[in-house]
């Protein structure tokens, strides 16, 4: 029972209900001399909403370029409004892809509005990677060391031409690639949690090999020898 007394002419008083459904609010009047009055009304207190982000999925922590998708408690005839700052996630469940603490407004069929406690969301930045060379020739059978940009996460895998020619674990600062043929080869890194977008490049240019030149011996004579080159 919530008791409230005043002193004053008129007063105005605020009582909290944390249930819904009829509450009776008694007035009692005393005046000096003692005698009292009773006044009582009852008022029916409208039951809030339940406002409670229930899921979310893959994750709170995700990586920059994807999804998270929030759930708010579904209830028929109830209205949502999510503080991202777009007036048109008014449903149930919402799609953000940015870094905040979010949270729903829902109001019920009676007008009564209750906000849930926020949920945190962490977008975090792609690493990125680079190699080198740019550019290189080799010849036929050779091969090259590629060096990364980065040398510490967690497992880089190299491409030749889009296919795939497998995974290494980190940290390592090159790895050695040829082809039997002109190619172009990329690396994406992982740190643990993001993968790079692919990196640069590396145009290997690979020459056909010369053929190894051959010596003839030529005529003997008892002053000297002499060769024929082809």
């Amino acid at each position: 029972v919530n008791t409230t007394t005043s002193t004053q002419q008129n007063p105005n008083v605020r009582f909290n209900s944390q249930i819904g459904g009829n509450v009776t609010v008694t007035l009692r009047i005393t005046n000096a001399i003692g005698v009292s009055r009773t006044i009582s009304q009852v008022y029916q207190v409208r039951p809030a909403p339940s406002a409670t982000i229930t899921s979310f999925s893959p994750n709170d922590t995700v990586c920059a370029g994807e999804q998270v998708t929030l759930n708010a408690s579904l209830q028929l005839g109830n209205k949502y409004l999510w503080n991202t700052g777009n007036p048109a996630d008014t449903f149930s469940t919402v799609i953000v892809n940015q870094t905040g603490s979010y949270t729903v407004k829902v109001t019920n069929t009676s007008g009564c509005s209750n906000t849930s406690a926020p949920i945190n969301i962490l977008v975090k930045s792609k690493p990125v990677i680079s190699i080198s060379p740019a550019s290189a020739s080799i010849c036929e059978g050779d091969s090259i060391w590629l060096k990364m940009s980065n040398i510490n996460y967690t497992s880089y895998e190299i491409f030749k031409d889009g296919a795939s020619l497998g995974s290494f674990l980190g940290p390592i600062d090159s790895v050695k690639v040829g082809s039997a043929t002109s190619a172009n080869f990329k690396v994406i890194g992982f740190d643990g949690f993001c993968y790079t977008d692919s990196s640069n490049a590396a145009s290997i240019t690979v020459n056909d090999r010369l053929e190894a030149p051959q010596a003839r011996c030529g005529v003997r004579t008892t002053s000297s020898v002499e060769f024929e080159w082809f």
